[in-house]
């Protein structure tokens, strides 16, 4: 493969040649890997106490299985030779929204969840020496 061939227009509206060479293993080990740390985020959700990060670990199982589950359709599609879904560029938008979706998840849990722990901890500590209402 040349890389000037990512220029062209022609290169991304064709249909690819089947995977070879293990190509096709190492795709369906990265997006199996997605779906199963999607799922893995779910079961960590049910042990978290704190609800910043029962939302946080649900975002990352969201975005884990669906992407997954997207790009195993996706390398199917490619596989079974469908004319418009086996295209490249489909790959490449697929690529693309992940990168989005796990930059803008990965700054919410470093800017937002952080904050938000550290509060909960600071009001906790303060809540502890106040008389409890009933």
């Amino acid at each position: 493969m040349q890389f000037r061939n990512f220029l062209y227009t022609s290169y991304w509206l064709t249909q690819p040649n089947l995977a070879t060479k293990g190509v096709e293993t190492v795709y369906l080990a990265i997006l199996l890997g997605l779906v199963l740390g999607g799922i893995v985020a779910l079961l960590v959700r049910r042990t978290q106490t704190v609800p910043a990060l029962i939302v946080l670990m649900n975002r990352y199982a969201t975005c884990g299985i669906s992407m997954g589950l997207i790009g195993l359709l996706l390398i199917y599609f490619r596989e079974q030779h469908v004319f418009f879904l086996g295209w490249r560029v489909w790959f490449l938008l697929w690529f693309v929204v992940l990168a989005v979706w796990l930059g803008r998840l990965i700054t919410y849990h470093i800017r937002r969840v952080t904050k938000i722990i550290a509060l909960a901890a600071e009001r906790a500590s303060r809540e502890k020496y106040l008389p409890k209402g009933r």
